[in-house]
């Protein structure tokens, strides 16, 4: 891989520093709508855990499945279900 060189001659200490902090600035701003608002829920859930959240058995999520009215992935051998899919439901319960 070919380094690239930035020779900095004609810079005062702090033009640097706010040269760097614009770029560091831009470069958040266009990885901002990468990542959802919320970023601390998960995507998916297990299916513990939207048990809990639902408030119904680990049976129940089976039937739903089955039934059609709760969808999940299957990440190898594991059903999650996607946090859209959580949040719809628990809209139209409440």
């Amino acid at each position: 891989m070919e380094e690239k060189f930035i020779q900095v001659a004609q810079f005062s200490e702090q033009d640097l520093i706010s040269l760097i902090e614009e770029r560091v600035s831009n470069a958040i701003k266009a990885l901002s709508h990468l990542q959802p608002a919320n970023s601390l829920e998960p995507e998916f859930y297990s299916r513990a855990d939207v048990a809990e959240i639902l408030g119904v058995s680990l049976t129940t999520l089976y039937l739903w499945n089955k039934q059609g009215i709760l969808n999940h992935n299957k990440i190898g051998n594991r059903v999650y279900y996607a946090r859209s899919e959580v949040l719809s439901k628990l809209k139209i319960a409440s």
